[in-house]
């Protein structure tokens, strides 16, 4: 019995990952934020040549709760 159950189980569950994999998801315009690269407010570059830009939090604050995320391109 388990000699069968066990591949027809595998079987559909190939077939069900790829049936759900073929859809794409619209996202919602109004609640996706996004920016072109044009957009990204970069800072001065580093003596290395580096720019930063910091997209989300405040990387002022020493004690920040909240990490900090930050786009580098050299």
């Amino acid at each position: 019995m388990n000699r069968i159950v066990a591949p027809a189980l595998l079987t559909l569950g190939f077939v069900l990952a790829n049936v759900t994999m073929g859809r794409a998801i619209e996202l919602n315009p109004a609640a996706v934020i996004y920016k072109l690269p044009e957009q990204i407010p970069w800072g001065n570059r580093t003596p290395a040549g580096n720019q930063f830009a910091n997209l989300a939090g405040d990387p002022e604050p020493a004690r920040s709760l909240c990490p900090d995320v930050q786009m580098a391109r050299w």
